[in-house]
């Protein structure tokens, strides 16, 4: 028993460990004044508002539809979404948000080949990579005034997303396989995608958002191995 004990304290280490070193960003959203959001990974992703001001509450940002946080060019090179990743967030989303926006790569006043976004429709959760492959969308209703955890998670080598809401699996597609293929050169966005000029932000997230997070979390299961993977996910797949 004192030995299974000692296996198990080991294997919780190692996967605190990995798991907290392939973090490839985290923004806490918790700074509650200003208008950047400081990357706590080590990585150095700091993200400013390239539209609206600084609107903070309860240890969120409160996104009323006219703000965006936009990443760098140059640092993008850290969420090349050609491959595996997973992407969390904390949220509270208001029902009179309509379709939003929770990240995108993307650019310009257009959709791109390839570019990504990732939000609610219809009050349930959905991904998309512009031309690639036709709309996904999730089964679990976001849209009742509470928070969640949302999360989308690709992998690359089977081309599958899959969702899930607050731990629990969401929905999954196989067709996302092009994606793959399509580099992922983009500039990163939170809070919504395009910006049109005469319209202003398109489809924009309403509600607040906190502990945004950015994995490769496939690599990271390679890397725990088959006996720590029970204990990093308590979750089923879907």
């Amino acid at each position: 028993m004192v030995r299974n004990l000692v296996c198990c304290l080991v294997i919780l280490a190692v996967v605190s460990s990995v798991s907290n070193a392939a973090v490839l960003a985290n923004w806490k959203l918790n700074e509650g004044s200003g208008s950047v959001a400081y990357d706590s990974s080590g990585n150095g992703a700091d993200i400013a508002l390239d539209y609206g001001v600084g609107s903070w509450i309860g240890g969120s940002f409160n996104f009323d539809g006219t703000q965006r946080f936009v990443l760098d060019r140059s640092v993008t090179t850290f969420f090349d979404m050609s491959k595996d990743f997973t992407f969390s967030a904390t949220i509270n989303a208001s029902p009179a948000g309509g379709t939003q926006c929770i990240f995108s790569t993307n650019d310009g006043e257009n959709y791109y080949l390839g570019s990504r976004n990732f939000g609610i429709y219809n009050g349930k959760l959905y991904f998309e990579a512009a031309g690639i492959a036709g709309m996904y969308n999730g089964n679990i209703s976001v849209l009742d005034g509470r928070m969640h955890n949302v999360e989308v998670e690709f992998y690359a080598a089977t081309g599958t997303i899959k969702t899930f809401v607050d731990g629990s699996p969401d929905n999954q597609s196989s067709a996302f396989g092009g994606m793959a293929e399509t580099p992922d050169f983009y500039t990163f966005h939170i809070g919504s995608n395009l910006f049109i000029d005469g319209y202003g932000l398109y489809s924009p997230f309403v509600g607040t958002m906190s502990n945004v997070v950015i994995t490769p979390e496939p690599v990271t299961m390679a890397m725990l191995g088959l006996g720590a993977l029970g204990l990093l996910r308590k979750r089923s797949k879907v």
